[in-house]
């Protein structure tokens, strides 16, 4: 079973305090600038290029929220994360010859939510969903021989690693009422650090409970193939066995068939050669007595007697 490693980290920490019903907007990342560069021709083969800052494309982690308070000490908040990433740029140019402008845009992966929640003065929430798949290549090759022209592709190889990323966000929302609930900065600081260990704690049990979901969940589909391949292969056995058994009876049957038919022509071969012999002995014996010239005794009581013995011993001699 494979071991997965899940850790979680805090990549800030950021506070902000706003009106009732006011947008606050937090922002974690960099701006990207949108540069817009012009060319004016003058004369064929010079010209000034004047370069002009068009505007700023937010890149990172933003977080939008509009808070409302309600009865009974709670908050409803519109939360509307974003994450954008930059994946690449591309330009277009304009103008009569297609060379009066050049600007140049970035190509963004863009991740975001929206959602309405209800919470009382000083609950933490927590938004997650966030995912983002990350793959990244490697090639490995043996030092010198994989740099060997055509045969060094026998000595290197790529290696593919897939990385699945979570974002979760925890959001405290505290009504202050007015400059008495505020609190000095030391004691902000302290309770501030307290919050992130708290956040990293709950983040960390977060990711290790999923972690562990998921390698149970795996171990359970591991155990029902290897349980199905078990049933597949008891089932190939009892079937190859069953095959084995028939093709067994088949070859007795057979063996038995033929050794019945073997005892046939046996029998029939030696009936043939006792009426051959028995006819043989009468030729031989009816040409002796026509040479001794010996005429025929009529039979008396006891050859009649003994004629009756043989036909009771051998009917078939007698018929």
């Amino acid at each position: 079973m494979m071991e997965e490693d899940v850790r979680a980290n805090l990549l800030s920490s950021p506070r902000v305090m706003t009106l009732n019903d006011q947008e606050a907007t937090i922002m974690v990342g960099t701006k990207y600038p949108i540069i817009e560069s012009q060319t004016s021709a003058s004369g064929s083969s010079s010209g000034s290029i004047s370069t002009s800052l068009d505007y700023y494309e937010n890149i990172g982690i933003q977080l939008n929220v509009i808070p409302q308070i309600c009865d009974n000490n709670s908050v409803r908040m519109v939360v509307n994360p974003k994450v954008r990433t930059l994946i690449s740029t591309t330009s277009g140019k304009t103008g009569e010859q297609g060379n009066i402008s050049l600007t140049e845009y970035p190509i963004l992966s863009t991740r975001e939510a929206e959602t309405h929640i209800l919470v009382q003065s000083g609950e933490t929430i927590v938004i997650g969903g966030l995912l983002e798949d990350q793959e990244s290549k490697t090639t490995l090759s043996v030092p010198f021989l994989g740099a060997i022209p055509l045969i060094g592709r026998l000595f290197r190889r790529e290696a593919i690693d897939n990385r699945k990323m979570d974002l979760l966000i925890f959001l405290t929302a505290t009504i202050i009422d007015s400059e008495s609930d505020m609190v000095d900065e030391g004691v902000m600081r302290e309770a501030t650090t307290a919050h992130i260990v708290e956040m990293e704690k709950a983040a960390r049990e977060l990711t290790e409970s999923r972690a562990r979901e998921k390698s149970e969940r795996m171990a359970e589909e591991a155990r029902q193939e290897e349980l199905r391949r078990e049933l597949f292969e008891q089932d190939r056995a009892a079937a190859e066995a069953r095959r084995e058994a028939a093709e067994q009876r088949e070859r007795e049957e057979a063996e038995a068939r033929d050794r019945a038919i073997d005892k046939a022509k046996a029998d029939q071969r030696a009936r043939e050669r006792a009426a051959l012999e028995a006819a043989r002995a009468e030729i031989a014996e009816k040409l002796n007595r026509e040479e001794s010239g010996e005429a025929r005794k009529l039979p008396t009581a006891e050859d009649d007697a003994e004629r009756e013995s043989v036909i009771k011993r051998f009917p078939s001699v007698g018929e």
